[in-house]
């Protein structure tokens, strides 16, 4: 990358390749369930169990014990989603595109953000067991956006058949929980600012530009100059400061989410531990050398 410190790349490439293989590793360890009781998750699933006794609900019935383990199992498909974002940002560290890194960590950062306001240890069991169920039915609600588009077929409708089961299901979980239909779960923006601690709105709002292809955006990531011919826009030199902020913030954002999910599920492993907390460090240190 040009005008740049080789310092600021060499390290966050350190910082990308320490939180890809934690993640590896946090993704690899199972099962979750039998290992250190005094996790938050397994107190979570202790307090579960005696509300949903209290409701009166039986052992097989859903209840906010069945949202505890739904969002352990909803957390980690997200992180294993960011996992493969990250992996492709570091490699476009050496490869001088200018554009795509922009979408990966759009979308890293977002699965890292559901994640952290999901496990948030400021919530309580119930609190964090009625986000999950938030977050299910808004995903279940984009999947029947998605399937009722498409082309009417006995595939498409008993898709459709399936995800509006599934979300009768969520939604009599979610009386039960006393969760209101216009409950929602916060903007990405809202989101990615409480992962990103306040710097979200400019990040957020460049690599949406991003992804959309808007010329204000892919502007702002250029030296550009115009000429007065035309009028026309030329790339004159990529920003590779911007580039590298925004590596920084899928680092830190990343690596928040990850640490947050390993204390709540207890994992012990201490090489994991170490690997995200240094990553973490190298992504904050990195602000510094980019002012």
């Amino acid at each position: 990358m040009t005008g740049t410190s080789p310092k600021v790349t060499s390290r966050l490439r350190e910082a990308i390749e320490l939180l890809g293989g934690a993640l590896l590793d946090l993704l690899s360890q199972e099962p979750w369930d039998s290992e250190l009781a005094t996790s938050q998750y397994q107190q979570d699933l202790t307090i579960a169990d005696g509300l949903d006794s209290a409701a009166g609900l039986g052992s097989n019935e859903p209840g906010v014990a069945w949202s505890v383990r739904y969002g352990r199992g909803s957390a980690l498909a997200k992180l294993e989603a960011a996992r493969d974002q990250v992996a492709l940002i570091g490699a476009a560290l050496t490869g001088g595109f200018a554009y795509a890194p922009w979408s990966l960590s759009r979308a890293a950062v977002e699965s890292a953000g559901a994640v952290y306001w999901m496990l948030d240890p400021a919530a309580d069991t119930a609190e964090r067991a009625r986000r999950v169920l938030i977050d299910r039915r808004t995903s279940l609600r984009w999947a029947q956006d998605h399937w009722s588009r498409r082309p009417d077929s006995p595939l498409i409708e008993a898709q459709l058949d399936h995800l509006e089961n599934r979300l009768h299901a969520t939604r009599r979980l979610e009386a039960h929980m006393g969760i209101t239909n216009n409950a929602r779960r916060p903007r990405w923006t809202e989101l990615c600012s409480g992962l990103l601690q306040g710097q979200a709105d400019a990040f957020y709002g460049l690599a949406s530009g991003m992804t959309h292809g808007e010329l204000w955006a892919i502007s702002m990531n250029h030296a550009v100059a115009e000429t007065p011919e035309t009028s026309a826009l030329y790339k004159v030199q990529a920003s590779d400061r911007l580039y590298l902020q925004l590596t920084k913030h899928t680092v830190v954002g990343v690596g928040e989410a990850s640490v947050r999910t390993v204390r709540y599920l207890g994992w012990p492993h201490q090489g994991l531990h170490e690997s995200l907390e240094h990553a973490l460090t190298i992504g904050r240190e990195t602000e510094d050398l980019l002012a």
